[in-house]
């Protein structure tokens, strides 16, 4: 059996802006194991950014937890959430969060900087994870000088580098035209196949679910049980 990588229990998450309260997760269960790829799906406003973002510690749940490999995740200190995540966890998004001030290589390198790996190594990494995603041409590139697929690239490249044992994914191709959204989401699957890194998408878009192993719906603020690929 595969190793749990992400666990969530009876997550919830309550937003308070003044006499109005917003309960946005209301008791969410979940678990993604090594190698494994699930879809989240919902409408807009259905809360699954807001659920990405506890399952990636960048926020805290207002009750239940997540684990990370075993271990109590959301409730530890920012600067032990942000050891772990930097450890274990990639983002992709839907827009790419390059720096536009470095190229490809120095924006792939910068989680292995930020770990302080020797900077040869770190260069070294980069750049094989870069020839992976077909964009070794294009190392010394600013984000300014690629297109929208191969900046997606570079941000898959940037997730990779690590070599996370999960990647979560956030509208990863709301933001292309459908040929590159095909190919961006086939890297995707590719590196997950291979490196049996655990894959979590959130999306609204039937077609990008589809292809994923597995498909949730977050609606009302709960999780549904496993939708039928290809479903709407």
């Amino acid at each position: 059996m595969s190793k749990v990588v992400l666990q969530a229990r009876n997550l919830r998450k309550v937003f308070q802006e003044g006499n109005l309260t917003m309960e946005v997760l209301k008791g969410v269960d979940l678990t993604l194991a090594a190698g494994e790829a699930m879809a989240i799906i919902g409408s807009s406003g259905s809360g699954k950014s807001t659920l990405l973002h506890l399952l990636g510690g960048l926020d805290r749940p207002t009750s239940g937890e997540v684990l990370l490999l075993g271990r109590p995740f959301s409730h530890l200190s920012e600067r032990a959430r942000s050891r772990l995540r930097n450890r274990h966890v990639g983002f992709v998004y839907q827009f790419h969060h390059l720096l536009a001030e470095l190229d490809a290589l120095e924006n792939v390198m910068m989680p292995l900087m930020i770990r302080r790996t020797p900077v040869r190594q770190a260069k070294q990494r980069a750049r094989a994870l870069l020839e992976a995603v077909g964009l070794g041409h294009r190392l010394h590139h600013k984000p300014a000088e690629l297109s929208g697929g191969e900046r997606q690239r570079v941000a898959i490249a940037r997730a990779m580098v690590t070599e996370p044992d999960c990647i979560l994914a956030d509208e990863p191709t709301g933001n292309l035209d459908s040929r590159t959204a095909e190919q961006v989401l086939a890297l995707m699957l590719a590196l997950n196949t291979e490196h049996k890194t655990a894959l979590l998408v959130v999306t609204h878009d039937a077609a990008v679910a589809g292809k994923m192993q597995q498909i949730y719906r977050l609606q009302d603020g709960q999780m549904r049980q496993p939708v039928a690929a290809g479903a709407e």
